[in-house]
């Protein structure tokens, strides 16, 4: 065959003993140092795109940390006599557990007249579920406020999984079961939240849904953290939740509250300047000057509570 001559032909040439037949040698040194002068290019690019893609893979999991305790026994809530849990819906079928606790005097006992009261939608932190917000929620409604909490979309109780879209469709449910209350007035719904909790309600302000906005130890934006934090990744391109408050505080007309630990070192206290300097509707603003951010409720105590009770003040003398 054609084919088989021509291939006994070539073997022939190559394994013949004379330097001429083979013809000119191909150097091999430069390109072993082409080769490893190339690979020691290619080798930080390989690993910087591998590392940028790990963290595009596992933001979920280093934003909303809390979700990887979706369903645990630690998560459930069991409602006070007095307070209530809610099941609502999202937009998207996603299942909303939350708790309602009607409003108290501040020696802790009913309200006389909760159904005037101004009430309080209060997200907690992304490390957090409902569970460990309970106690917080206790001091509030003594501030003379009803209060609802629900878990997230991907957290606790609720059902979905953990998203910047999934916190959006959260304050949306939990605001429509609100204004759907009969012992509710739907005009001093106040939103609040801390930390991660802290955007989510500067999100639902900015729609213009309620009637106030409280921002505790909030960030300017989740891109700016992972600048913060890593400083050497492209972080405006690898992120799918972005809470980019410094851009929807300026949306925000409803009255603000932001209050911030003075030796907060995960977020630190200039982002709540940038926040307040981004604002145009009016900024009420404190700093509890020895709190960081984990312990800025327990750190700030009374502090934080009269400046809420100062700031919830105008909606309870409304009628």
């Amino acid at each position: 065959m054609l084919v088989e001559s021509v291939f006994m032909k070539t073997t022939e040439a190559e394994t013949s003993s004379d330097p001429e037949s083979r013809g000119p040698k191909r150097p091999t040194r430069p390109t072993g140092w082409i080769g490893r002068i190339r690979c020691l290019f290619c080798l930080p690019i390989t690993i910087y795109i591998g590392v940028g893609v790990m963290l595009f893979a596992i933001q979920v999991d280093l934003i909303f940390p809390g979700a990887k305790r979706q369903g645990d026994p630690s998560t459930l809530v069991k409602a006070r006599p007095d307070e209530k849990i809610v099941t609502l819906t999202t937009a998207h079928d996603d299942r909303v557990v939350a708790l309602f606790a009607p409003a108290q005097t501040a020696d802790g006992k009913p309200h006389p007249n909760a159904a005037a009261c101004p009430s309080l939608i209060y997200f907690y932190g992304n490390a957090m579920c409902l569970s460990e917000a309970v106690d917080q929620v206790e001091h509030f409604r003594r501030l003379g406020v009803n209060v609802l909490t629900p878990d997230y979309v991907g957290y606790g109780m609720s059902g979905g999984k953990a998203s910047e879209a999934g916190c959006q469709a959260t304050a949306d449910a939990v605001l429509a079961h609100l204004k759907g209350r009969k012992d509710v007035d739907p005009t001093k719904i106040i939103a609040a939240g801390w930390s991660l909790g802290g955007a989510v309600a500067l999100d639902l302000a900015s729609r213009g849904k309620v009637a106030g906005v409280i921002s505790f130890c909030t960030f300017t934006s989740m891109a700016e953290m992972a600048r913060r934090n890593l400083p050497l990744l492209p972080a405006s391109l690898l992120l799918r939740h972005r809470f980019d408050n410094e851009s929807k505080i300026a949306k925000v007309t409803c009255p603000i509250l932001i209050g911030h630990g003075r030796r907060d070192t995960l977020i630190p206290h200039s982002m709540s300047d940038r926040l307040a300097e981004a604002a145009r509707a009016p900024v009420m603003r404190f700093t509890v000057e020895e709190a960081g951010h984990n312990d800025f409720f327990a750190t700030g105590g009374d502090q934080v509570l009269d400046a809420m009770r100062t700031f919830i003040a105008p909606y309870v003398r409304t009628e």
